[in-house]
């Protein structure tokens, strides 16, 4: 008898504590799910006091790619938390030259979900992404014989800030918008300068922020 009371108060307890999560927006649960999408990444250099380079090198946005596992942790009270880790393809041009970075990244986003009905909803979220470079690092170009080669390198790690938000369209399904922010440098450029003598040399910090296009699909 007593083994049936405490059964049936445990019982009542789980129920009441699932209750009060549906309340308060959600269970907790959490989900496992590929996250896969499209980025553009811009690419933008310290040039110091050098304008005339400034004004004649030509730097373009490019359009990449990234995929990977990725976990959904959801929590009650809307909040939640979320990390991937994906393969990472990002490109620019520099004067024509595509210059690629491949890395592994590893975002970890606070999420905040506001469900509407049967599924449908809308999210923000914000974190912490870091990224490893797996690539080449370093991209030469303008080699010849009388002049030194304009060189770029990506720094082999780099820390970033994710924010962005986006659609929760089914139970397993939903797609967002992400901005991501450098913290530091993401490489280092050396360009000849054309107005000194051949060997000279001037280096530059650049910046890569970019914005991606998410979609993410858990099982």
């Amino acid at each position: 008898m007593k083994r049936l009371i405490t059964i049936a108060m445990t019982a009542m307890m789980a129920f009441t504590s699932t209750q009060t999560a549906h309340a308060w927006g959600q269970d907790f649960s959490i989900d496992f799910g590929i996250r896969g999408g499209v980025n553009h990444a811009k690419l933008d250099f310290d040039y110091a006091d050098d304008q005339d380079y400034n004004k004649n090198l030509r730097v373009h946005a490019g359009t990449g790619f990234f995929v990977g596992p990725s976990l959904r942790i959801n929590l009650p009270i809307c909040f939640g938390l979320d990390g991937s880790v994906l393969y990472d393809q990002k490109q620019v041009y520099i004067d024509s030259e595509k210059i690629k970075a491949h890395s592994i990244s590893i975002p970890i986003n606070l999420r905040l979900s506001f469900p509407i009905n049967d599924g449908f909803g809308i999210y923000a979220a914000a974190g912490p992404q870091f990224a490893f470079n797996v690539g080449d690092n370093s991209h030469s170009w303008n080699v010849t014989s009388t002049t030194m080669s304009e060189r770029f390198n990506w720094k082999r790690s780099l820390f970033s800030i994710n924010v962005g938000g986006g659609l929760m369209l089914t139970d397993y399904f939903e797609v967002g918008f992400v901005y991501n922010i450098p913290m530091g440098r993401t490489g280092d450029a050396t360009f000849k300068d054309a107005f000194k003598t051949l060997t000279s040399k001037e280096s530059y910090k650049s910046k890569t922020n970019s914005w991606a296009i998410s979609a993410y699909l858990h099982f």
